[in-house]
């Protein structure tokens, strides 16, 4: 037996970014696309994410919030189409709203 000193092993979250959040995402993305909202429940989105039903509560608080962060677009509509509104044109583009 040795007397090395040892520091002693930390329990708990690993430092650094899991990836749970994104994989809780994509997992509600399917399940949700496939099945449905009401079919859809938190604790099959977290065992499609391998991660605990309480870390996608963690991260989105209620069903309804994990859906409305699932559906969310990557980008503002609005920063995409804004060359499109500037772009003096003869077609549709003079029938869109204005941003």
């Amino acid at each position: 037996m040795t007397t090395e000193s040892r520091s002693p092993r930390r329990s708990g979250r690993r430092p650094g970014n899991s990836g749970a959040r994104e994989a809780i995402l994509v997992s509600a993305r399917e399940l949700f696309a496939a099945n449905g909202f009401d079919k859809t429940t938190v604790r099959a989105v977290a065992a499609r994410a391998r991660v605990d039903a309480a870390l996608v509560h963690h991260y989105f608080g209620t069903k309804m919030e994990l859906f409305t962060a699932s559906i969310a677009l990557p980008v503002d509509p609005r920063e995409v189409l804004a060359p499109v509104y500037e772009t003096p044109s003869r077609t549709s583009v003079t029938h869109l709203p204005p941003p």
